[in-house]
């Protein structure tokens, strides 16, 4: 499964930091940001589904944010 979201995370930094903490999450196995896109899409691969809040809230604690896109 793939959760989509744009995203205010605009630099190698910021994505490198809020990919790590992602990553803690059980399930997920990958994430990205491709600063290269205008909304700066935040991809989460997951091997279950895992609620887009949990990625939200994740995203939002550490002072970014994003919203899911359908």
């Amino acid at each position: 499964m793939v959760i989509v979201f744009a995203s205010n995370i605009d630099n190698k930094v910021k994505v490198d930091l809020v990919c790590m903490e992602i990553l803690k999450i059980e399930g997920v196995q990958h994430v990205n940001v491709d600063l290269d896109d205008w909304e700066n899409v935040l991809r989460v691969e997951c091997g279950f589904e895992i609620p887009s809040t949990v990625i939200y809230q994740t995203v939002f604690r550490m002072g970014f944010s994003c919203f899911e896109l359908t």
